[in-house]
């Protein structure tokens, strides 16, 4: 049997995210390191935010991209690939490092993420009052969810 490791406090994750050199999320008390992203991943991202960011209302939507930090709840927090807020956007503190209302997300999904962005994901961005559209990228295939 595996022991667990110790729960950290968001406070404690925050202070581990901003810290670091890569990005984490955390989920009820665990942190987990975000994988830097290879080529095909980093294409469709970027022809992604292209897409979308041709089709936005600029004077009432904006784009972020991966560096920022959404908060599901008081105990989850993501980086999705892409985020678009429209309206005026909410953020967890001064720092802006926390998106509270995005109106869409976008992952793209490798073979390690699939089963993360197609279930356990699918769920916590579905919890989010905000989030009108949740939008998954295959980067093995041409396939979007």
């Amino acid at each position: 049997m595996i022991a667990k490791t110790r729960e950290i406090s968001v406070a404690e994750y925050f202070a581990i995210d901003e810290a670091s050199d890569i990005r984490h999320e955390y989920i009820d008390g665990e942190i987990y390191p975000m994988p830097d992203a290879k080529g095909p991943h980093n294409v469709i991202a970027a022809y992604a935010m292209i897409a979308i960011g041709n089709r936005l209302d600029r004077r009432n939507c904006i784009m972020f991209a991966s560096q920022m930090r959404v908060r599901i709840d008081s105990a989850k927090y993501v980086y999705p690939d892409l985020s678009v807020v429209c309206g005026r956007p909410r953020y967890e503190d001064a720092s802006q490092l926390g998106l509270l209302n995005p109106t869409l997300v976008v992952e793209v999904t490798s073979p390690s993420s699939m089963v993360t962005d197609h279930h356990d994901k699918l769920h916590m961005y579905g919890s989010v009052p905000s989030i009108q559209g949740y939008l998954i990228l295959d980067q093995e295939r041409i396939f979007a969810d």
